[in-house]
């Protein structure tokens, strides 16, 4: 016979999809049937915890349980962002654009100082990244 396995609430969440979204559908079937935390606080917690897992096993140097850890972390940071009502597919991808508007600032500062960006160094880097990061907070 078929090895036919009980149905499960989550059976129907498509493999296909990108990871952050996968695990945001996930955690919102086990939700459905109460499996969840009460409140942002929780789920706030947990990201505390995973975090601190993560360096604990930076600090022990084990790369395999590194990876797990951090892909802990990136679950329990869909079900902060579900409990408070943020995709984080969405959440994720405005960061994206975010990054690359400010590092685009920074090349252009680069060629501004005509500076080959690779030759720059971190800390000139940093302070031409900090000079965007301003203005942006000014804007708000």
């Amino acid at each position: 016979g078929q090895d036919t396995k009980p149905p499960s609430v989550l059976d129907d969440v498509p493999r296909a999809l990108p990871a952050l979204t996968r695990a945001n559908k996930l955690a919102k079937r086990a939700a459905r049937v109460g499996f969840d935390w009460p409140d942002a606080k929780g789920a706030l917690d947990k990201v505390i915890e995973e975090t601190n897992e993560v360096a604990a096993e930076v600090q022990a140097g084990d790369q395999a349980k590194i990876e797990e850890e951090i892909g802990d972390l990136l679950f329990a940071m869909t079900s902060l962002a579900r409990k408070l009502n943020v995709d984080p597919e969405q959440a994720l991808s405005n960061a994206n654009q975010k990054f690359i508007r400010r590092f685009h600032h920074v090349e252009q500062r680069c060629r501004d100082q005509d500076i080959e960006i690779g030759d720059a160094g971190l800390e000139k880097l940093e302070s031409f990244w900090s000079e965007i990061r301003q203005a942006d907070k000014s804007t708000d």
